[in-house]
């Protein structure tokens, strides 16, 4: 690194600092889209949100410009006009989540070595971004999408059953991970649950005996529309909306139990970064003549396959209104439907 790039730099590191001493001392005004900033340098301006994130903001030299684009997990760009001063600035406003604040201060410094006369052209601001777009690989998080999914259809459709009966009851015939071939079991029912992200609804089944009718319970299938959504809610905020619904029913310890269980750790909750928006309940009886891959035809299977998994379009099936009561209150009946 030169001289000149450690100046930058270091001027940046500087600001940011100042950004945020101003923040604690609460003497500025923030909303999630409009940070408080202080000028590195004509043209170049940092700030933070009310959401913790780092925005860089360059002015750039065309005139008239629409752009908003996600540059990689947690970084995003978009024109903006800021007013500084008395004058207005067209500029490009490059957002970071809070983990990705030395990446943004390397970026920074370069964009402060293109600039000329206060401005930066956006085919200059692309062309750096793509130069750091391997820095920017997301990194891994603790649980994979696939589990953060499973985890917060579960804990949702908890909540839902259990806000229709007794919420004691409801959460210790959760099983968790190792606790058996359905999701939600007692003698008398057993609910499997699903999550998918598009419409029509599919959902991989990954046992052909968990929609056996045949199990003597009364068995239901409810898959949670998740769908990933930039203004949507990390796996941590499921999981902190949960414990304080289990606290208020006292059942606490339970799901603390379940938790570890599906290896979640709250000391790494910062490196979650996927969000997930909630949609609607898909809500399927699982009769005699629903069309699922029979549960009798596992004894043809050859010894050497050891498991059948398949997608499952829920149009198919017959479906109870989510949005009626009775719907949850039906789903522990202790009769087969």
């Amino acid at each position: 690194m030169n001289d000149k790039k450690k100046e930058y730099l270091s001027e940046v590191r500087e600001i940011l600092n100042l950004v945020e001493l101003d923040i604690l001392e609460g003497d500025v005004s923030i909303t999630d889209d409009s940070p408080h900033t202080q000028v590195v340098r004509n043209g170049f301006l940092v700030g933070i949100d009310a959401r913790d994130r780092y925005h860089l903001i360059v002015q750039v030299e065309e005139s008239e410009l629409n752009i908003r684009r996600r540059l990689t997990a947690g970084i995003g760009l978009k024109s903006e006009t800021f007013k500084v001063g008395s004058s207005l600035m067209n500029a490009v406003d490059i957002i970071a989540e809070q983990r990705w604040r030395f990446a943004m201060e390397l970026f920074a410094a370069e964009v402060m070595m293109e600039m000329k006369d206060g401005k930066i052209s956006i085919e200059t601001i692309k062309k750096i971004v793509d130069e750091h777009r391997a820095l920017w690989a997301p990194p891994r998080e603790p649980l994979s999408v696939i589990a953060q999914r499973g985890l917060i259809a579960e804990m949702e459709v908890v909540k839902k059953i259990a806000d229709a009966h007794t919420p004691n009851h409801i959460v210790s015939c959760w099983r968790g991970p190792d606790g058996g071939l359905h999701d939600l079991a007692s003698e008398e029912w057993a609910v499997e649950i699903k999550s998918y992200s598009e419409e029509p609804p599919r959902v991989r089944i990954n046992h052909i005996a968990q929609l056996d009718y045949n199990i003597d319970k009364r068995l239901t299938l409810v898959a949670l529309h998740l769908y990933s959504d930039g203004d949507g809610k990390t796996l941590p905020e499921y999981i902190d909306n949960m414990i304080e619904w289990a606290t208020q029913h006292g059942c606490r310890s339970r799901i603390d139990e379940l938790l570890v269980s599906m290896k979640y750790d709250e000391e790494r909750r910062n490196e979650y970064y996927s969000t997930y928006t909630i949609g609607r309940f898909v809500v399927c009886p699982i009769k005699e003549d629903s069309p699922v891959f029979p549960a009798e035809l596992g004894k043809f299977i050859p010894a050497a396959v050891s498991d059948i998994s398949y997608l499952l379009s829920l149009n198919d099936l017959d479906q109870l209104p989510d949005a009626l009561a009775s719907t949850w209150d039906s789903l522990i009946e202790s009769t087969s439907w």
